[in-house]
């Protein structure tokens, strides 16, 4: 794991809460993608009879897959935003050039690696069932075609389909490797970092309140795949960063607020299945905010009190483990629900909240066994994170 860095006076205690929050919030997205069997919950069921075993084993997984889960992402486009811009005083043409180079190696080649890697994969398991059980060449083919080609790298993915007030249809996508959509729109974001800084400097606080405004509308086009939610998320880390504010400052200004609308909206959620649809957008927003500000305050409190210290395994490997997981993630599960298949709802819920951890933990092993044989790959990998 290496040294435990403990924060001692002096230290920057912003940086110190980003960096440990990095890997929790990986653990989130991996429980995300491993939200326990059946897939489907019935809510009906755990209205009727919330106490019954399978009410309660059900709760767990609405609670850790669909509702926490949901202040993950949004952490990741803040911290993102706010470090994009953190470091900036004066806006030029250098300054630009000097970020989008930086986030070639950062962002743009890990994403096509990974998603290569994934397709490698994929294609890997066709050639395995041709080889063995007869089937035509072409079934390697048709795995392109099917997955949209060239789309494979961007958009071949969609979820969440609907539309605007206007009748414009709007919906999310990704690439095959699903979870890289976020580095796709850091990506897309990094671009269009000019007229973010020109509409946060010119606007202000007004800037957010009219994206605010095109989440709860569905103004948008998806541009490039890009979401306005993403807009949203990194333009609040873009206006931190660019006004010079301190993240552990503002949250613990609002901090009685903050745990009072987090508690607030955490049991809708809950209670309707972190269904947006149920409870609103407004109940939604209102919960990722608040739970952020939630998170910054615990942490912030636990570091400056050296109840926890930073791990570097724990902060460099996050981006791995959150890049590499859906590798492993069927696998895991199957062998996990194969080894603990019980009707016993304590064993399910067992089950269910150790599956991510092993996960989890096998992505750590490879990613030391790459540190230690191939670090010139692992660097290539994670950006240079590793």
């Amino acid at each position: 794991m290496g040294e435990r860095r403990l924060y001692s006076q002096g230290d920057d205690l912003q940086s110190m809460v980003i960096d440990w929050m990095r890997f929790p919030m990986a653990i989130m997205v991996v429980f995300a993608h491993c939200s326990g069997m059946p897939a489907d919950i019935d809510l009906d069921a755990m209205h009727a009879d919330p106490l019954s075993g399978m009410s309660i084993y059900n709760f767990f997984r609405v609670i850790f897959s669909h509702v926490l889960m949901k202040v993950a992402v949004p952490s990741f486009f803040i911290f993102s935003g706010y470090l994009f811009f953190r470091k900036i005083d004066v806006w030029s043409k250098d300054v630009y050039v000097g970020r989008l180079v930086k986030r070639l190696r950062t962002l743009a080649l890990p994403y096509i690696l990974w998603i290569t890697l994934y397709i490698i994969v994929m294609e890997g398991k066709r050639l395995g069932g041709i080889l063995m059980n007869d089937a035509p060449g072409s079934d390697l083919w048709q795995f392109v075609v099917e997955n949209g080609g060239w789309r494979m790298y961007w958009d071949c993915f969609t979820w969440g389909n609907g539309t605007n007030i206007f009748g414009y249809p709007v919906c999310s996508s990704g690439p095959i490797l699903v979870p890289m959509w976020f580095i796709r729109d850091l990506l897309v974001l990094s671009v269009l970092t000019p007229i973010i800084y020109w509409l946060v400097r010119k606007l202000r606080i007004f800037y957010l309140l009219i994206v605010l405004i095109c989440c709860f509308t569905d103004i948008w086009v998806n541009f490039l795949g890009l979401t306005i939610f993403s807009v949203l998320w990194f333009s609040i880390g873009a206006y931190f960063g660019i006004n010079k504010l301190d993240m552990v400052v503002t949250a613990r200004k609002f901090r009685t607020l903050s745990y009072l609308l987090f508690l607030i909206t955490l049991f809708p959620l809950v209670w309707f299945g972190g269904s947006t649809a149920s409870v609103g957008f407004d109940v939604i927003l209102i919960f990722i905010i608040s739970g952020i500000f939630v998170v910054i305050n615990i942490f912030a409190w636990l570091i400056e009190r050296q109840y926890v210290g930073l791990y570097p395994l724990f902060v460099k490997s996050a981006f791995f483990v959150y890049a590499l997981h859906m590798f492993f993630q069927g696998r895991v599960m199957w062998a996990s629900n194969t080894a603990l298949a019980s009707g016993n709802y304590v064993i399910m819920i067992v089950n269910y909240l150790a599956t991510p951890f092993l996960l989890v933990l096998l992505c750590l092993i490879l990613y030391v066994a790459l540190r230690k044989f191939a670090p010139k790959l692992l660097a290539l990998l994670t950006g240079d994170r590793g």
